[in-house]
């Protein structure tokens, strides 16, 4: 928003656009019983304007807008370019899940250089292939009333309904991963093999501690192998008592011991395991000869996990004893309320004398100035830190935002809006996962900490022609550009990590890659009754717009949306006459 969000958000730009609103057929239906029906500014269409209603006048606004995304356009903090564009779900898709991008395999790093021997150890749950598909439907409900002839005010209820499809496929060469669920976890009979092995070791290093202490100064045949490199063979018993504790660590002898992950069977990690095992089993034998009883000291094998699948990994999330704690990953949907707006708008000079921006006797150039202000109320859900796909609803937090409005008449035919918007957000706090860097996956458990935070301050501003090709058909077009600063979140937060180590989170780390910038284009098309309402040819004044609008360019994973929305406006006097018009004509008569 996934925001991130990611994420993030699609349908917090929907809101920020200043999209109007949207209601069910049937509400505006009844509307239309509604007595005293007024007349008000003629084919204006979706965009913003500086015309105030008329006083008295009621404008009640439908529109519903659905957006899809599965790009955004990127912060440059994952090895690309900034403003690249690049799949929402990213973050998730790797080609090694190691410990570098998923810390719950960092505590096993230790014990599986102790098994194999090797400092470089190629330990990964394996290759994630992710995509998310994010769709919204924002259904705003809008109510302006002219409290005077330069007054305004309005009320905006947004009902957002998200969804976030999820294509997760684990592996999908089946050959990709060397780290998967420890099936000693649950299955006994691998416990029992992996005890055999600690045994076998634990035998091998018991038997050559106790002839290295014999063979002290002894001359006898069997001490003749161990007299003679005794550096040697005490390193062997040094080394095999370490693997056998690893095994132990690792696998898991009892229920109730082991990691929660182990070496895939068949991997190249498992196949170090048993070469190391071979290896030791070897050098046991040059020091103390065969063992009674069987072939080698170490013969038996550990139980190797099975390569991660698709349950495997959503088991992985959200089974808090692996250290996320989160929801699985997979498709989410979420209905509420969004940010709630209250506004107003002042109009400052009106250079058309109070008549509408219809195709009218106008010659030359006139112009409209007006300002307002909206205090936007966070009624919104936001994105959950527990759902990595998650879509919130809103922000979440209070903004308050100054907004300047110019109109430009050019003829009978052309105008043209010009509108400013500043916001200011205001500070609150959230629980959020503290990552080390920005778009790490996975953040584990330990991490959710409520969090200060202030989301960057924004200004957008658009310009919006439009052409009327007859009184009642106009055609427009809206470019937006958006830009929002750096988010600043702060606290300090003491925590152990999943080694059991203590260390300190700072959530100013998650300010990188959050100042944002979007260039958008929408196309709309109105048709309006008002020309013919004051004709007296319509007793219904309204107007119903289809807009497409598509985001062009963007920087810090602002989400590269497509949106569609149907909107219908619908005029109603509530206090006084209605505005005088012509009488409706006679059937028949033109």
């Amino acid at each position: 928003m996934v925001q991130t969000p990611q994420l993030t958000v699609l349908t917090l730009q929907l809101k920020r656009r200043g999209l109007r609103a949207s209601a069910p057929a049937w509400f505006v239906a009844a509307l239309a019983l509604l007595p005293g029906v007024a007349g008000a500014q003629r084919v204006l269409g979706p965009s913003d304007d500086a015309t105030v209603l008329p006083r008295g006048v009621l404008r009640i606004g439908v529109q519903p807008t659905w957006g899809r995304a599965n790009q955004r356009f990127g912060n440059g903090l994952n090895g690309t370019s900034e403003g690249t564009t690049e799949r929402l779900g990213v973050d998730y898709d790797v080609d090694s899940l190691g410990p570098s991008r998923f810390e719950p395999l960092r505590p096993l790093s230790a014990a599986l250089q102790t098994m194999t021997g090797k400092s470089a150890i190629g330990s990964s749950l394996g290759r994630l292939r992710v995509d998310f598909d994010a769709s919204s439907v924002t259904t705003p409900i809008s109510l302006e009333y002219g409290l005077t002839r330069r007054i305004l005010l309005g009320v905006m209820v947004p009902y957002v309904k998200t969804r976030n499809e999820v294509s997760l496929i684990p592996n999908p060469g089946r050959n990709e991963g060397t780290i998967g669920i420890n099936p000693a976890l649950t299955m006994a009979g691998a416990r029992v093999q992996n005890l055999a092995v600690f045994t076998q070791l634990t035998e091998a290093v018991t038997r050559l501690q106790g002839q290295l202490a014999s063979c002290t100064g002894s001359t006898t045949p069997e001490c003749a192998a161990i007299n003679a490199d005794r550096a040697r063979a005490t390193q062997l018993a040094t080394n095999g008592a370490a693997v056998a504790a690893a095994i132990g660590t690792v696998y898991g002898t009892r229920a109730g011991e082991g990691a929660r992950f182990a070496p895939v069977e068949g991997s190249t990690l498992q196949n170090d395991v048993l070469s190391r095992l071979t290896a030791l089993a070897t050098d046991f034998a040059g020091f103390l000869g065969a063992p009674s009883g069987r072939a080698s000291w170490v013969d038996a094998r550990p139980i190797g996990a099975p390569l991660m699948g698709l349950a495997d990994l959503n088991t992985i999330v959200s089974d808090s004893a692996f250290g996320i704690g989160a929801v699985p990953l997979e498709t989410v949907e979420r209905s509420h309320i969004g940010d709630v707006e209250f506004g107003a708008k002042i109009l400052l000079y009106d250079g058309l004398g109070g008549r509408p921006p219809q195709r009218v006797d106008y010659r030359g150039v006139k112009l409209r100035l007006a300002v307002g202000g909206v205090y936007r109320k966070g009624t919104g859900q936001v994105q959950s830190p527990d759902d990595f796909a998650d879509i919130g609803t809103g922000d979440g937090q209070d903004d308050v935002e100054g907004r300047v409005f110019a109109d430009v008449l050019v003829g009978r035919r052309f105008w043209a809006s010009l509108v400013g918007r500043y916001g200011v957000q205001q500070a609150d706090e959230q629980f959020l996962r503290i990552t080390d860097s920005p778009n790490d996956p996975f953040a584990p458990l330990y991490r959710r900490q409520f969090v200060a935070r202030d989301l960057g301050d924004y200004f957008v501003a658009e310009f919006s022609p439009r052409a009327t090709i007859t009184d009642a058909l106009m055609v427009s077009a809206t470019y937006s550009y958006y830009h929002k600063g750096e988010d600043s979140y702060s606290g300090s937060f003491p925590a152990t990590n999943l080694e059991g180590e203590a260390i300190t989170l700072d959530a100013s780390a998650l300010n990188a890659g959050t100042a944002r910038t979007e260039q958008r284009l929408v196309a709309g098309f109105t048709y309006s009754t008002m020309a013919a309402y004051y004709r007296g040819r319509s007793t219904l004044p309204l107007e119903v717009s289809f807009m497409v609008g598509q985001s062009m360019s963007g920087t810090g994973n602002v989400t590269k949306s497509f949106t569609q929305a149907l909107g219908v406006r619908l005029y109603s006097r509530l206090f006084g006459s209605a505005e005088s018009r012509p009488l409706r004509p006679r059937s028949g008569s033109r």
